[in-house]
């Protein structure tokens, strides 16, 4: 469960670097 949250966090932190 730990790893899922840190891949979605991973993809949420690159969604955000390409809106920028």
């Amino acid at each position: 469960q730990e790893q899922i949250t840190t891949e979605i966090s991973e993809i949420v932190g690159g969604a955000e670097a390409l809106s920028d």
